[in-house]
């Protein structure tokens, strides 16, 4: 799989939460690395593995906790090693249901599982129906994409509820949305790398969005 440091980044900061998430839940309070754990490449060489495994995240890091013999473990250090290497291939094989959802999405056209977190590639496809449906109610357009003239006016407005990165999609390469609302978009796509990496998924160009957003 080819991606770039951005891609990377992404998923270790995805791989740090959902492990810091995990490891607050086993102790009972907040998480705090050790001085041995506190560099960002622990997590970045997890981000490697991952990728190179074809894992998503929150998953890969399940699969370090269920299936770790170490004490107190697994460890930020472990996950980016040959020990995770072994519990992805046991997590895969533990899970027979897991492999056939992934298998699902390739079907339906996605050609890199690492891109497609189920929640993210659900909650888009949901969202983007009801907003469609919500539109044709209230201006009647039945374009799609690219939106009528009314219905753009509501997407670069707050009349319609949506997410940030829904309004995005829907109104590219429109300057007011970016004028209005591309600080929001960004920020959220940094909170939510999982959306951003689904989006590139479903083939939106979004390295040259994320540009135009930056502009």
């Amino acid at each position: 799989m080819e991606y770039d440091e951005k891609m990377r980044d992404a998923v270790a900061r995805e791989i740090k939460k959902a492990y810091t998430e995990r490891k607050s839940r086993l102790l009972g309070r907040p998480w705090k690395p050790s001085s041995r754990h506190q560099s960002f490449s622990l997590w970045q060489a997890a981000a490697d593995n991952a990728l190179h495994l074809g894992a998503p995240p929150e998953a890969y890091v399940q699969a370090a906790f269920r299936n770790s013999k170490l004490v107190n473990g697994p460890f930020p250090n472990n996950l980016g090693g040959a020990a995770a290497t072994r519990w992805w291939a046991d997590y895969v094989k533990q899970n027979p249901k897991y492999r056939e959802e992934q298998e699902m999405l390739e079907v339906l056209g996605i050609k890199d599982l690492m891109n497609m977190s189920p929640p993210a590639v659900t909650d888009i496809k949901e969202e983007l129906q009801s907003v469609r449906q919500e539109l044709y109610n209230m201006t009647g357009e039945k374009e799609w994409p690219p939106l009528g003239p009314k219905s753009l006016d509501i997407v670069q407005s707050t009349i319609l509820p949506m997410s940030p990165h829904m309004r995005l999609i829907l109104s590219y390469p429109d300057d007011t949305v970016r004028d209005w609302f591309g600080e929001e978009i960004l920020e959220h796509f940094h909170n939510r790398p999982d959306v951003l990496r689904a989006l590139n998924a479903f083939g939106y160009p979004m390295n040259e969005i994320l540009s135009w957003l930056r502009q």
